[in-house]
């Protein structure tokens, strides 16, 4: 709504700007002028009076928001975002030097949120949330918020964890969580306007939503094991003995043999004896 607004309003200007000055492309953002009572086209640079003018959103919102404010959803709007948010425990000893730490960084111990994009993984809200499970103080300003640096496995798998039920529990609040629901919606005839962009609202949150629990798999695949106070254990170490036992078996005739033939020898006398 705001870009046929801005283009109704370029349009409305009138005759070609020949030998006029002015670029023949401009960026503004539309603003209401409560002086004139009217909705204003503001450009950020020299334009020719029939200008292409390209909304730039000042508040850099979301489809959600944006749907909120004019009533339409951009369903090509390339810096889509979701808001994810997360905090630190208050009962977490460490709790007060993570505090002032993050309120130091100008961010909010008690909640903050971070935009989520399609398509790149959320390295604020992963270091945000690598510091708030940090139990270790020595570890606690190893935490990088520049660069993408695990902090340990245990840290990483837990963070990954929690950012997986987030997302799934953001799906849940949908009445359908499967993208497929919209797109049927979509293809039934009789859809209000209303009702059609809303449809295509929460087809676009949802691809959103799949794209994180997506990158977030990856990153959990390489951390193949569980992790415990020892370490990580592999998932699977119960399935691997009961396979080791079952490979041994043609083995355990020829072993019972050298045992008969131990005895015999009186191998075992000395030890008989003892007990």
């Amino acid at each position: 709504a705001a870009s046929t607004a801005i283009n109704a309003a370029a349009a409305a200007a009138g005759g070609a700007a020949v030998g006029k000055p002015g670029l023949a492309a401009a960026a503004g953002v539309v603003d209401y002028d409560a002086a004139t009572e009217c909705v204003a086209v503001v450009s950020a640079n020299d334009a020719q009076q029939t200008a292409r003018v390209v909304c730039v959103d000042p508040l850099a919102r979301n489809a959600g928001d944006l749907f909120l404010a004019t009533g339409a959803v951009d369903e090509s709007h390339c810096g889509d975002y979701l808001a994810f948010a997360a905090s630190c425990t208050q009962t977490d000893r460490l709790y007060e030097a993570k505090r002032q730490i993050l309120e130091g960084m100008g961010m909010s111990a008690d909640g903050q949120t971070f935009p989520v994009f399609a398509d790149r993984m959320p390295m604020q809200l992963l270091a945000y949330m690598r510091f708030a499970r940090v139990q270790d103080p020595g570890e606690l300003m190893s935490v990088s918020f520049e660069e993408d640096r695990i902090v340990s496995p245990m840290n990483e798998y837990e963070v990954l964890q929690l950012l997986m039920q987030d997302a799934r529990e953001m799906l849940a609040e949908y009445e359908s969580s499967s993208e497929e629901f919209e797109l049927l919606q979509l293809k039934e005839k009789g859809l209000s306007v209303r009702q059609r962009a809303a449809a295509k609202l929460r087809l676009a949150e949802k691809r959103l939503i799949n794209a994180t629990t997506t990158a977030v798999r990856r990153r959990l695949a390489p951390i193949r094991g569980i992790p415990t106070k020892q370490g990580l254990e592999d998932p699977n170490a119960d399935l691997l003995e009961i396979f080791d036992a079952i490979e041994n078996l043609p083995n355990k005739p020829k072993q019972m043999f050298d045992e008969f033939r131990k005895w015999a020898r009186g191998d075992y006398e000395d030890q008989i004896r003892s007990e």
